[in-house]
């Protein structure tokens, strides 16, 4: 699992993907019960680490103490790791963890208060406890400064520190100083109180360069500053008063102290450097004991630009909050944003803390170029942020915030940037524009033109009459192109535009909405394939091409079979019955056999509806099918039947529809409106069963019932379990919704409409759950097309199981056949 939460949401270029792996590994490599098993290892009864070897037999009792944020989960994995050895212990950390002996104890962060000082007592307690004959296991991990707290005087003088040297700038060192002579416990005093036990210190170091003396402020190794050295920290930062006290100086204390550290922040940086090396980029660790301020981060950022380097640094760097501010955020979101403005393109930002808390809710940010053009389609001024360093809206609402949870592992913060590697020329997006047109009903959509250097890709956007409530949002066309130039072509230009998924992402982020209600759905739909385009383009490749390289599932066909439409009702005619599509199946997947067999049908069906019906009671539906003045669906069907047989073809036929029952369905009622009649879904389950009686060859059934009745479609799918029944307004495209209805056993095969859902990545997301639960994928046009023959190119693509492009006669239904015809050839 990993421990980076939300590497999905924004990881929306490649440098942004290879950026949170180097990160993910660096923490990976830090994380406390991987550590201890790797280090710690007990055989024979003898503990070993580091060469050093300690006999158990020889303790009469083995106790764990431990304070800060690894504390209680490595008491845990250290009671396994000593399995039934240890006798009793105390802990304070952040992280509660359940031991079967040692007491563990959540503390505060970074304030101390009665939490700490209760716990801390009964550590001392323990300490006490122990003799010359004992083993002492004592835990010091980061945060341990402000979770040991002696006396509640300590606790009080800590709180006034820590508030008084927020807005010093002084180093850590400094502040440690000050922290062990105002406490009994740290610089040394836990070993002074173990004495004369055996003690071995794991030391989990949060301190920048790995200065184990100075975790938790030392209080297991001997303190080599003094009272004057504290009060000198005091005076020169103006802090206050303060009572002090020496810390033990006694050789003595410690000569049986053994402390071994086994996390440092330069353990982070050689992980992360290892895996920016397998990415392909060359590292360079600038240091692990970094104290820079914002304007030496600049400096070095800039000077370290050399493509295909990954450059990483351990420290803290030093962040002063005026007087009067109020902002909100913590050291790394100040750094990225720090950065923002100053970033050339190709460079990636990610700092963190690698304890997962950078006094918020994330642990960090990362910021890039398209950081500042998200600032910029939201108006946002960085002076606004940077005066009070109030980071977190920035990132909140700009996206880049690295999200963790709380972890247990703390070896300071680490910072880190990417150089992209070279792009091939002409690769990167140079420009997104866009223009109104008509579609097939004479209403204004829009067309998407993504050029990348000599190629372009394009695609004009259809539009639903029966739409479902849970299809994304489509903006008035003018609307749409207002959005797309105003806010998606700047953030667009200079991407690569082989980042198919990144792309999608950064499309999700503009909008950041579900339904893409801000920038909408036509217009994310636009790009989305425009760029797929103009990608093939530039690697010479069609676009069906490109896509099996993004999709790589099991074919469900060779080629799709093809449902065409023939007869229109409902929303798709001006008169007819209540169900919008009246469709043949020829059961091949030989693309022109079966185009062949559909105008053959087609004629012996335009024949008989001609003459039977006046030019008054005749017409054609939204998708090119025969519209005719009948209320029965049976009639609509018994024409095609008759057409069959007398086409004479030796391919085996299907029957299809497409019920539409969400646009005859009222909620007041409960009941469906099929003409004259009105059923009940009980009803309308019954009469589908005479329907299939009295015409077997019906073998696919789109939308039998309601969108928000998935119980009516399981009920329909158990009952007929040889009919493909198949999810529309039901399913939306909606990978969540395909998961609830495949869960549900509501359906067995899915209309795939892209502009239901709004990005290319998103449908191949859906289409990959409906292959892997074997529910057959219907690419489908609408019933607003344009002459854009794309959904071809994705049905044959992906190898899905079929295509609904309308009646094989009007223009923009038969170019779609076409293409698909063309790809086959091609392919042969």
């Amino acid at each position: 699992m990993s421990i980076i939460k939300n590497s999905k949401d924004i990881a929306i270029t490649p440098e942004r993907r290879d950026l949170l792996s180097v990160a993910e590994a660096a923490l990976s490599a830090i994380d406390t019960e991987t550590v201890l098993r790797k280090r710690l290892l007990v055989t024979d009864g003898v503990l070993k680490i580091d060469g050093h070897e300690f006999v158990l037999a020889n303790y009469r009792n083995i106790y764990i103490v431990g304070v800060g944020k690894v504390s209680c989960k490595a008491a845990q994995v250290l009671e396994d790791i000593l399995d039934g050895h240890v006798r009793a212990g105390a802990v304070v950390g952040l992280a509660p963890a359940m031991c079967q002996v040692v007491d563990t104890y959540t503390g505060t962060h970074p304030m101390p208060s009665h939490q700490n000082y209760t716990a801390t007592r009964h550590i001392e307690e323990i300490a006490h406890q122990a003799t010359e004959d004992d083993l002492v296991v004592a835990i010091i991990s980061g945060g341990g400064s402000a979770l040991l707290c002696g006396t509640m005087s300590e606790c009080e003088q800590g709180q006034k520190l820590y508030t008084a040297f927020l807005q010093s700038g002084g180093t850590i060192e400094e502040l440690n100083t000050v922290r062990k002579h105002i406490s009994r416990v740290k610089g040394g005093g836990l070993a002074a109180a173990l004495y004369p036990a055996t003690v071995v210190g794991l030391i989990f170091s949060d301190v920048p360069g790995g200065d184990a003396a100075a975790v938790a402020s030392g209080p297991t190794y001997f303190d080599k500053t003094t009272v004057t050295d504290a009060q000198q920290v005091i005076t020169k930062y103006r802090l206050g008063n303060f009572t002090l006290n020496e810390t033990p100086k006694q050789p003595e204390f410690f000569a049986k102290v053994h402390n071994f550290v086994v996390v440092s922040n330069q353990v982070a940086l050689d992980a992360a450097a290892a895996a920016a090396m397998e990415l392909g980029y060359r590292p360079q660790i600038l240091g692990n004991n970094c104290y820079y301020t914002h304007e030496e981060v600049r400096a070095l950022v800039a000077a370290h630009t050399s493509p295909g380097t990954c450059v990483l640094f351990g420290g803290e760097t030093k962040l002063t909050i005026p007087d009067g501010c109020k902002g909100r955020g913590g050291r790394n979101d100040a750094l990225a944003l720090a950065m923002a403005s100053i970033l050339s393109p190709g460079q990636t930002f990610l700092s963190l803390a690698s304890d997962g808390r950078d006094n918020t809710e994330a642990a960090g940010a990362l910021s890039d170029g398209h950081t500042m053009a998200q600032a910029q389609a939201l108006r946002l001024k960085l002076e606004d942020y940077t005066t009070c360093q109030n980071s977190y809206p920035f990132f909140e609402a700009t996206g880049g915030h690295m999200v963790t949870g709380l972890l247990d592992s703390n070896v300071s913060d680490l910072v880190l940037w990417l150089n992209a590697k070279t792009t091939p020329k002409g690769h990167a997006i140079t420009s997104v524009t866009g223009r109104a047109i008509k579609d097939s009903r004479g209403k204004a959509t829009i067309l998407v033109t993504v050029v990348v250097g000599e190629h372009v890709g394009n695609f004009s956007v259809p539009s639903g009459a029966s739409t479902g409530s849970r299809e994304v949002v489509a903006l008035p066309a003018e609307e749409a192109l207002k959005q797309l130039m105003e806010v998606v072509a700047p953030a667009l230009v200079g991407h690569e535009v082989s980042d198919q998924a990144g792309i999608d992402a950064l499309l999700h982020k503009l909008d950041g909405t579900k339904s893409f209600s801000r920038i909408g759905g036509n217009t994310a739909l636009g790009v989305s394939v425009a760029a797929l385009r103009a990608a093939a383009a530039s690697r010479n490749q069609e676009p069906w091409q490109y896509i099996e390289t993004l999709f790589r599932e099991q074919p469900q066909a060779e080629a799709p079979r093809l449902f065409i439409n023939m007869i229109n009702g409902g929303a798709h005619a001006p008169y007819g019955s209540f169900i919008q599509e009246h469709q043949i199946i020829p059961e091949t997947t030989d693309v022109a056999l079966a185009l062949g067999v559909a105008e053959a049908v087609w004629e012996k069906l335009t024949i008989a509806i001609e003459e039977a019906y006046t030019t008054g009671n005749r017409s054609v539906g939204d998708e090119g099918g025969h519209a005719i003045r009948v209320t029965d669906p049976l009639v609509s069907f018994s024409y095609l039947r008759d057409a069959i047989a007398q086409s004479d073809v030796d391919v085996p036929i299907s029957l299809g529809t497409d019920i539409a029952a969400s646009a005859v369905y009222e909620v007041a009622s409960g009941k469906y409106h099929c003409g004259t009649e009105h059923r009940t879904a009980a009803e309308q389950l019954v009469w589908y069963e005479s329907l299939h009686n009295t015409f077997e060859e019906l073998r696919y059934v789109e939308d039998p019932f309601d969108e928000s009745d998935m119980v009516s479609f399981a009920r329909y799918q158990k009952a007929h379990q040889d009919i493909v029944t198949i999810g529309d307004d039901l399913t939306t495209t909606n990978e969540s919704s395909v998961r609830k209805a495949v869960r549900a056993r509501a359906i067995s095969g899915l209309i795939i409409k892209p502009n239901q859902i709004g990005t290319i990545t998103d449908t191949l997301a859906t289409m990959r759950r409906a292959y892997q639960a074997k529910v057959k994928c219907i690419v489908s046009h609408r019933s607003g097309e344009t002459m854009d023959d794309f959904i071809a190119d994705l049905a044959y693509g992906t190898k899905c199981y079929g295509l609904k492009a309308g009646a094989p006669t009007m223009p923009e239904r038969r170019v779609k056949y076409e293409r698909l015809l063309t790809i086959v050839k091609k392919g042969e």
